[in-house]
């Protein structure tokens, strides 16, 4: 086709006569017939073979065969893409090494100072201005200038109040070397001598500062030998905030729940290296316990709370009595969780005291399989109902099933009363071989318990019907055990 554009286009520039074109158009016809008929079948021929090389591909032409082709098959899309890199200037983790960093930041410190050094390379405020990369020579040296009080203030902190202090810039692109790299702020730190303690003077006002009362003396010289920076003692403000949580911790465990710390000072004498302290406790108001408010009791009775609790109104303030009756009510059985506190805003003479609890299940139900060497397996069930239908007594039963000493045993035990006093009841059935003799025994206990601060009482009848292979006997004792608590 193409080659018959151009003659028709040459007939038509030379305008030739009529009869020499003829032989011309005849042979330019068939050139057209013959591109006609054989040059489609040559463009399909070529075409199949691409489309057959990979379907994900689309369809290209092969070249002529004596044509080769070097360049590389495509490489397979990657698994994972990475993500991009974090912009400059973004929140991330502070404690994160910045990526470009405009300077970069070395503390140097005498070798036995290495607790110092640890101190300075994580809290120096320098550290905040490293991602600033656009920082000029004026900007960079006025940070240098405010960074040596940053210092001092971090060393002080260790007791360390004469320090020699010396901040350098060292390299850094400059008008002799523009394309050098960023530049070393260089901190050289030396502490001196530490800061010892001098005089402490621990004063008291409130209740305490003026009460006749032994207790309140008592406490009030206790806090006082328990100091925990005397004299002599090197000072650093860890120590000095630790000494100070502690005297304000014994005022209040007793008497003064509403005790505050009034001020406190620490004053340096650096030349001297001496730090004098000073402060003075609030102590407020004598605190007695009120009325007890309980909340969370459903199932079980409203007095088992004051009577495991036994916080008598009219009781001076204590928290480590509130401790101690939070855990007898804890493990108690009857309750999962119990908290007790009294609020300080509320009346001193009489401040209520809260009692949260969270209730345990009414009945539990224990399973047990075993296996021992001696006598081989073993299982168990264990029944508490902690308020039997009737009585409000709590039941326990147990069952356990062995070849060498099964057992089956039921203890009922009463609500204490005011005094403490608990009714108990028991009853045992047991058989035990020892490969030798086979003894049946039967045991039946009722009695009193009481259960105080110092001391544990038992008051019961124990009888004891008794069968082996001698005849059989009966033992019958009133006993009347105490136990007595440090």
């Amino acid at each position: 086709m193409t080659h018959h554009t151009r003659t028709h286009c040459a007939q038509t520039a030379t305008g030739a006569a009529p009869t020499a074109v003829y032989p011309a158009l005849a042979s330019t016809l068939f050139f057209a017939l013959f591109a006609i008929c054989f040059v489609p079948a040559a463009r399909a021929q070529t075409v199949t073979p691409a489309q057959s090389v990979s379907p994900s591909f689309p369809a290209v032409s092969t070249p002529p065969s004596d044509v080769k082709q070097t360049a590389p098959a495509p490489p397979p899309p990657p698994e994972k893409v990475a993500p991009a890199p974090t912009p400059q200037g973004s929140v991330g983790p502070t404690s994160a090494e910045p990526e470009v960093t405009a300077f970069d930041i070395a503390v140097r410190t005498p070798p036995e100072f290495g607790p110092l050094r640890e101190l300075l390379e994580k809290h120096l405020e320098l550290q905040r201005y490293r991602a600033v990369t656009d920082l000029d020579d004026a900007e960079l040296a006025r940070l240098i200038v405010l960074a040596e009080r940053n210092v001092r203030n971090l060393v002080g902190t260790l007791g360390y109040f004469s320090p020699d202090i010396r901040i350098t810039r060292e390299g850094g692109p400059n008008e002799v070397n523009p394309l050098n790299q960023r530049p070393t702020i260089v901190v050289a730190v030396d502490p001196g001598e530490a800061t010892l303690i001098g005089p402490v003077a621990i004063n008291f006002a409130g209740d305490i500062a003026e009460s006749p009362d032994p207790d309140a003396m008592a406490q009030r010289t206790e806090i006082q030998r328990d100091w925990r920076l005397p004299t002599g003692r090197r000072f650093t403000q860890d120590a000095w905030d630790g000494a100070k949580t502690q005297a304000l911790r014994a005022l209040v465990a007793r008497r003064y729940p509403a005790g505050k710390l009034a001020y406190s000072l620490a004053d340096v004498d650096a030349p001297a290296r001496t730090a004098s302290l000073s402060l003075k406790l609030d102590s407020g108001p004598l605190y007695r316990l009120g009325a007890m408010k309980v909340t969370g009791v459903e199932r079980y009775d409203p007095v088992l709370v004051p009577r495991l609790a036994r916080l008598n109104a009219g009781a001076v303030y204590d928290q480590n009595q509130l401790l101690e009756a939070q855990q007898r009510l804890a493990s108690s059985g009857y309750f999962d969780s119990a908290t007790i506190f009294i609020d300080p805003d509320s009346d001193p003479l009489a401040a209520p005291v809260q009692v949260q609890v969270r209730e345990a299940k009414l009945q539990k139900v224990i399973l047990g399989v075993g296996l021992t060497t001696d006598s081989g397996p073993r299982a168990s069930v264990e029944h508490t109902h902690h308020r039997v239908p009737g009585i409000g007594w709590r039941a326990v039963t147990k069952l356990q099933l062995e070849k060498q000493s099964p057992f089956v045993q039921t203890e009922w035990t009463s609500l204490p009363d005011e005094a403490s006093w608990r009714w108990v009841a028991l009853a045992r059935a047991e058989r035990v071989d020892d490969n030798e003799l086979i003894t049946r025994a039967q045991r039946l206990r009722f009695g009193r318990t009481q259960t105080s601060d110092r001391f544990d009482r038992n008051l019961y009848l124990h009888i004891r019907p008794r069968a082996c292979m001698a005849p059989a006997y009966w033992a019958i004792r009133l006993q009347m055990p105490v136990m007595v608590r440090p």
